[in-house]
Order: C-alpha cells, then structure tokens, then sequence
C-alpha cells in the first residue's frame, strides 16, 4: 500500500521511491537477466549506428577488427562512433523487454508492482 506522503511525492515529482517493493532476490536475479540482454541489444544498436552513420566500409572495418567477440565489435564501434561530431549519435534506449526476458515478464505482471502502479494513476 502507497502511504500518503509517497503519493504526494508522486504527484509532486512523477516518480517514487517505495523501499521493499520488491523482494531483493528477484531484483538480483532480474539484474543479471537484463545486463546480458542489454549488451545484446546494445552491440546491435551500435552496429546499425556505424552503418547508418559511418558507412559500410567502416562498419566492415570494425567487424574485421572486433572479430567475433560482441565486446570487442562494441569497442570498434564505440571508437568509429566516438569520432563523430558531439550530438550526431542518436542515443540508446529499449522497449517492451517483457517480451524477449521472462524474467522482466514476472515483474511487470507481478501483484506486488500492478497494485503500486494503479495506486499511484
């Protein structure tokens, strides 16, 4: 249950801390879920930005050098990027992970965070 204050806050800010929501072992394990399917998401991102910006011949450039190793094909990406003018890379963001992670589906639909989320709206 939201206290009072909390909601107020909410009001106020449009956001809320509400300490213990969740249970510490899930947000662990939820953590751990969404890092591997972050780096994932965010070497493909990097990849579409080198062609889209830098050009095929680059992007092959950073392919050849990172190798098969998502990490190191994200450092040469990141390299070719960072060459780039300040503010002509988009920056990253993600949407509708409860679609690809379990994990993030048990969460969303969890009893505890839906009952929060329609105090607070």
């Amino acid at each position: 249950m939201v206290a009072l204050d909390q909601l107020l806050a909410f009001e106020r800010a449009g956001y809320v801390r509400t300490p213990r929501l969740l249970n510490r072992n899930d947000v662990h394990d939820l953590a751990s879920s969404l890092r591997g399917l972050y780096h994932d998401h965010e070497v493909r991102a990097a990849e579409q930005k080198t062609r889209v910006l830098c050009g095929e011949e680059v992007l092959a450039e950073a392919q050849m050098r990172g190798g098969s190793s998502p990490t190191a094909l994200l450092r040469e990406y990141r390299r070719r990027l960072g060459a780039l003018p300040d503010g002509s890379v988009p920056f990253f963001q993600l949407f509708n992970l409860w679609r690809e992670s379990d994990a993030v589906a048990r969460l969303v639909r969890s009893p505890e965070l839906a009952g929060t989320a329609a105090e607070l709206l």
